[in-house]
């Protein structure tokens, strides 16, 4: 440590009681550290999530399931996503939403397990819903197959 402290005194001509230079150096140097690591972990939260093995997803048709999932997009998911057009908002719009081929951003295979990939485990700047219950999920799914 001391011939660190050494060379890296003498590397940047720095005086013994230099401690405004130290300090400043060595807060340089952290921040780099964090920036550095904190960019890799976005990196790392835009991957996708692979899933083992899939479970089919059975959905929902019932008025009763509709209208709770109705309900739950409307305190949730409408301050980002529209239902009555294609326009983008804040998200994509979710109309037909099940039955395109593909999910708007991921590309993903427009599929009910997907969906619930997305919400739990968002592809991009979506925020995650993970505290949604598998009941809720399923009641979401179903008033999306509804539009």
């Amino acid at each position: 440590m001391v011939s660190f402290v050494t060379r890296f005194r003498y590397t940047f001509r720095m005086d013994k009681n230099d401690k405004f230079g130290y300090i400043f150096t060595i807060t340089i140097l952290l921040c780099s550290v964090l920036t550095s690591s904190c960019a890799q972990e976005v990196q790392r939260s835009k991957a996708p999530i692979a899933s083992p093995d899939p479970i089919k997803i059975v959905l929902k048709t019932g008025s009763d399931s509709i209208t709770a999932g109705r309900t739950l997009f409307m305190q949730k998911c409408s301050n980002c996503h529209y239902i009555n057009n294609d326009e983008y908002f804040a998200g994509p719009s979710l109309r037909g939403i099940l039955k395109n081929p593909l999910l708007p951003i991921s590309k993903r295979p427009a599929t009910p397990e997907n969906i619930v990939r997305q919400m739990r485990h968002p592809y991009t700047d979506m925020p995650s819903f993970v505290f949604f219950s598998e009941d809720d999920l399923m009641n979401i799914l179903a008033f999306l197959n509804s539009l």
